[in-house]
């Protein structure tokens, strides 16, 4: 999703591991953030995500694949 259009409780599907997504994902108010490809997560991403209590998940399967999964589940979110 293009993160201008986030909206509160969004789930956010990316392959950025750094810092910053934390930041980003606390000002938009994400509610889990999954991060795709197998993308490497720093360690201060993790210990800043559980300090925000923002879920952070990792996954090998792509994003498309994360995304197609979140909306065979039901789950709709914002067109990019």
């Amino acid at each position: 999703m293009a993160m201008s259009r986030a909206t509160f409780g969004n789930i956010w599907v990316t392959v950025q591991g750094h810092p910053n997504v934390v930041a980003v994902a606390i000002l938009v108010g994400i509610s889990a953030v999954v991060v795709a490809d197998g993308a490497k997560v720093e360690p201060a991403t993790l210990e800043k995500a559980d300090q925000e209590g923002i879920p952070f998940l990792s996954s090998p399967a792509s994003a498309f694949d994360i995304v197609a999964e979140l909306a065979a589940m039901g789950l709709r979110g914002t067109a990019c």
